[in-house]
């Protein structure tokens, strides 16, 4: 008798710290049935979400996510059912009391009734929305960036410390009539005529150790052409390792326009 008492004890502690671990959790935690209805969510939604919880139980799921991510949502329950198995990663909007969109990812497991078939989902939502928000700035911030690289007709080069080329723009294609297949086999220096290669390595490392920040050879073109420029470098990262940016500004039109002049006087 005394054991059992004691045994009933800790079953009764133990649901009493498995509760208080649900009720305090910065996380939704949830059961749903195999039909996406929801049978019980934690006070975590209303911190996140603002619906009173008997607001939510006895709803589909499908009221509270945004209808373009609904499909996604389906197809993941329907993989739990299917594989029987822990799925995760799921990633949705869900619509917050006042009316906005908040980023979730979720996490779930089915589990079966007393004929052994899967009978619903129990999961956690994680609310991601400012990891997204992140994620979207980022991306605004590369698609201005290489929209730059892009448009602008200076001759852009990206490159390690070592000279392997890692981009060129399109400036740099349409005046050297290289490819990105060439730069990938190229080093920086190849860029210049033959005979300056010599000085065009002084005047690199020279760059590189901050004792120059301008370079007045010319380019070579694929066809052998020389292009008059005047090139700075900046130093940064692409893709996570460091780079150098090299700029290169097409002096043909000045030039051009100093021997018409010297032509002329």
């Amino acid at each position: 008798l005394v054991r059992g008492q004691a045994k009933a004890e800790a079953l009764a502690a133990g649901e009493v710290k498995y509760r208080h671990l649900i009720e305090n959790s910065h996380d939704i935690i949830y059961t749903m049935t195999s039909q996406g209805i929801f049978t019980f969510v934690s006070p975590a939604w209303t911190v996140l979400l603002g619906h009173p919880i008997n607001q939510v139980v006895g709803q589909s799921f499908e009221q509270f996510v945004h209808t373009d991510d609904i499909e996604r949502c389906t197809q993941f329950l329907k993989t739990v059912i299917e594989t029987e198995e822990r799925q995760e990663g799921v990633e949705y909007r869900v619509q917050h009391a006042d009316g906005s969109w908040r980023w979730h990812t979720s996490s779930a497991v089915p589990f079966r009734n007393e004929k052994g078939m899967v009978a619903g989902f129990e999961g956690l939502a994680r609310d991601i929305t400012r990891r997204k928000q992140a994620e979207d700035e980022r991306i605004e911030s590369e698609t201005n960036f290489r929209t730059f690289f892009e448009t602008i007709d200076d001759i852009i080069v990206v490159g390690t410390p070592e000279g392997k080329i890692l981009y060129g723009n399109p400036a740099l294609f349409r005046k050297l009539g290289y490819t990105q297949e060439d730069l990938c086999n190229m080093h920086i220096l190849a860029l210049r005529p033959a005979e300056k290669r010599t000085e065009a390595e002084a005047i690199f490392s020279a760059m590189l150790r901050g004792e120059r920040n301008n370079c007045s050879l010319p380019l070579a073109a694929k066809n052998g052409s020389l292009i008059p420029v005047d090139t700075r470098i900046w130093f940064g990262r692409w893709n996570g390792i460091d780079c150098f940016y090299s700029i290169s500004k097409d002096l043909s039109a000045e030039q051009e326009a100093q021997q018409r002049f010297e032509r002329l006087f």
